[in-house]
């Protein structure tokens, strides 16, 4: 993607800074005792460095493009290509970000060129880092120069700006009971065995999104319609996940903000190292049920990472009823994010059968003795993990 119309942008260094500042100085002084010599000179310096300045202002293209999207907390390194577009020589050109949002940070030493030659490229690294999720505005970076007094920076801004998306911390996690080598079926006598050994079946094309396997693209299809179509496949047999995080609101501390943001990381978690296993159809986050069903396979993590993005706490809690019921009755795996001084949940998960269908739930607290729910009939799977476990990433195996 190409930055185009760029405006410039003047601004005072630190040492230009310094110097209106005696100029300041010498004008409130000028008032009492006549120095109006010495204030005249320092305006017509200040006139000569914007009026030069103005004349040696960097004239270049940047191109690149923006992420979409990042992880929080990972750093990440963009690409940004500086083309001269002058007829002379180029000197002390930086190329950094001018504003970042509030959660976002640029790491590492600014990029410094100290000399660009007419129509010359050269190719820069820049690295940010965010600190939360969300979703947040990025423009482009900007080029701007101090040449020669080092008193005014001369720098080109692009308008353009793109929405970024910043997935939660996410890792991969090695589940239990997920690996399943057996043929079962669920109480609503739908097939959750693996994909290993199935026949899948051909069921036709469809256009071609983005988190497919470019191995499904047919290529006939594609040049007969002058765009990207892959095939479809259906197996007969597959396992079918679902995921609940329980969004509602404990308190509006530090250590409840913590709380809230290792569930949802550990729900993105989960999610990642599901995937590989099962279809996930369901998100429950809340009073809220995104439905996945209709999402291409390759695609249903991204969108997951895409919800639990932007997700806040909700004052409702989520409660048991009939609607999730019925559209948890053919899921085969099951897991539920919630925090341990709530149980609502275990009336959900005392209603699957657990015999037949692998249900977790997953408590975050304190790091004590897990207890196991309240009936103690309920044969499930129940874990407990702590808050800093999951915001470091010690959690490798539920």
């Amino acid at each position: 993607m190409v930055a185009e119309k760029p405006k410039l942008r003047v601004a005072p260094t630190e040492h230009g800074r310094a110097i209106i500042t005696a100029t300041c100085f010498v004008f409130l002084a000028s008032l009492v005792i006549p120095a109006f010599g010495v204030l005249a000179l320092l305006i017509c310096f200040h006139g000569a460095a914007l009026w030069v300045g103005y004349l040696l202002r960097p004239s270049v293209c940047l191109t690149g493009d923006l992420p979409d999207h990042i992880i929080a907390g990972a750093e990440t390194q963009l690409r940004f290509r500086v083309t001269s577009t002058a007829r002379r020589n180029l000197c002390q050109l930086t190329v950094t970000w001018d504003a970042l949002p509030d959660a976002v940070e640029q790491t590492g030493p600014l990029f410094t060129i100290d000399r660009l030659r007419p129509g010359e490229s050269i190719t820069v690294t820049l690295s940010i880092l965010a600190r939360r999720r969300g979703r947040y505005t990025l423009g482009y970076p900007i080029c701007y120069s101090t040449f020669p007094f080092n008193l005014y920076s001369f720098g080109l801004t692009h308008p353009q700006q793109e929405e970024l998306l910043v997935f939660p911390a996410f890792d991969r996690l090695t589940l239990s009971g997920i690996a399943s080598e057996g043929i079962g079926q669920s109480s609503a006598g739908l097939g959750i065995a693996s994909l290993r050994g199935a026949s899948p079946e051909y069921i036709g094309n469809r256009p071609y999104v983005s988190g497919d396997s470019y191995r499904d693209i047919d290529a006939r299809a594609w040049a007969r319609l002058a765009r990207p179509v892959v095939k479809e496949y259906h197996h007969e047999f597959h396992r079918h996940g679902a995921l609940i995080l329980d969004v509602a609101e404990t308190s509006k501390t530090a250590t409840g903000t913590q709380l809230f943001e290792a569930a949802v990381s550990l729900c993105a978690s989960v999610a990642f190292s599901l995937q590989s296993e099962c279809l996930i159809d369901f998100l429950v986050t809340g009073a809220e049920v995104h439905d996945l069903a209709t999402v291409p396979a390759g695609a249903r993590v991204r969108r997951i990472h895409e919800i639990l993005a932007s997700v806040e706490p909700d004052p409702t809690p989520l409660s048991v009823n009939p609607q999730l019921r019925h559209l948890l009755h053919g899921v085969s795996d099951l897991y539920i994010i919630q925090s341990a001084d709530r149980s609502g949940l275990h009336a959900l998960a005392e209603w699957m059968d657990c015999r037949r269908q692998n249900v977790k739930i997953i408590e975050l607290g304190p790091l004590t003795s897990a207890a196991g729910p309240s009936s103690p009939s309920w044969p499930g799977d129940l874990c407990r993990v702590s808050i800093e476990g999951v915001l470091n990433k010690e959690v490798k195996h539920l």
